[in-house]
């Protein structure tokens, strides 16, 4: 018998080669895995860890690598993943997608010694590269404000969904998962958020403008595990249909985006629910926020909570901040 990794001759009943150290059993041998026995060892690991909506993006990346999946990954280098993006240079950000999950691949394997380098960090993103989304404008946020004071409209609920989103920046999907449990109505704060490490479990004050709403939200779910905001049979918000069905159609019927129809395509729209969290960035920079604080409660530093006395001693602080943004936007006029 012969070793497959240095052919030095060996005897049939080892399991290792005495000279270099490989495995003859396949499922041991990392040297010979293919590149989808890596991924699916790596997320063994790291999907305990991410959002759900982490986790989804990471899964999208990787359907993309589909012509890869069953090479040997150890025979695999920059140029054949490079020519993945290339085939997917449609969009900037879905290359971006795409590199994430290779760096994470190779990063795998450079922990296990099966890799040189990580070739993630030499391949090149040359995608068109998306316009910047736009940012509410001050009338239409009165529009917005105005239209969510009427709790008996068709749209009111996703009116408030989205001053609500205006107000504390969250991403559309944070705002989505927060539980119950997440909201300190006597203290006026939420703990949330959870797309990067430092966005995870954030403090976010409740603005006084939109604290009836959390409010009630609060008062109708029944337990602390249950969702802030809740579909009609108690679940959860997809954000995809809650853009179509109600977000863009709210805004059409309020003449801020253009004319909308439900399935109609192509369809490019003014704004999209992350444009809320834009248009908090733009107005709290106006208002001259604290920009560590600003940058705490949006979620682009790494800032834990996690002690109870600690957030007693900066909610004021925050909430102080907080304030410099919604005098700004009670001194809009129509």
């Amino acid at each position: 018998m012969t070793c497959k990794n240095c052919s030095l001759k060996i005897e049939s009943w080892m399991k290792y080669c005495p000279h270099c150290g490989y495995s003859f059993s396949s499922k041991t041998n990392k040297s010979h895995w293919t590149l989808e026995e890596v991924y699916n060892s790596w997320k063994k690991i790291h999907f305990r860890r991410i959002s759900e909506q982490t986790r989804k993006n990471l899964e999208y990346g990787w359907t993309k690598l589909e012509p890869l999946t069953h090479c040997r990954f150890t025979d695999l280098d920059v140029d054949d993943y490079q020519q993945i993006l290339d085939y997917n240079a449609t969009s900037y950000s879905k290359q971006q997608q795409i590199r994430k999950v290779i760096s994470a691949v190779c990063g795998y394997g450079l922990r296990y010694r099966l890799i040189p380098f990580n070739f993630a960090t030499f391949l090149i993103l040359d995608a068109p590269v998306g316009a910047p989304r736009n940012i509410f404008q001050d009338r239409e946020i009165l529009l917005l404000a105005n239209y969510a004071s009427y709790e008996t409209l068709q749209y009111s609920r996703d009116a408030r969904i989205i001053m609500c989103l205006i107000y504390t920046g969250m991403r559309p999907n944070e705002f989505f998962n927060l539980k119950k449990k997440s909201v300190n109505i006597e203290g006026k704060y939420i703990i949330g958020g959870g797309k990067t490490a430092a966005g995870t479990n954030r403090l976010i004050p409740i603005p006084s403008a939109v604290s009836s709403f959390i409010e009630k939200w609060y008062t109708s779910a029944q337990s602390e595990d249950d969702f802030l905001l809740q579909t009609s049979t108690g679940g959860q918000i997809n954000l995809c249909n809650w853009r179509k069905r109600n977000f863009y159609p709210l805004l059409s019927k309020l003449k801020i985006n253009p004319p909308y129809k439900y399935g109609e395509s192509p369809y490019k729209p003014t704004y999209v629910p992350y444009s809320c969290r834009h248009t908090f960035a733009s107005l709290s920079a106006r208002a001259k926020m604290d920009r560590d604080i600003l940058s705490k409660i949006i979620g682009h530093t790494d800032h834990a909570f996690t002690q109870k006395v600690y957030i007693h001693q900066q909610i004021s602080e925050y909430r102080e901040e907080m304030q410099k943004l919604e005098n700004l936007i009670d001194s809009f006029s129509l």
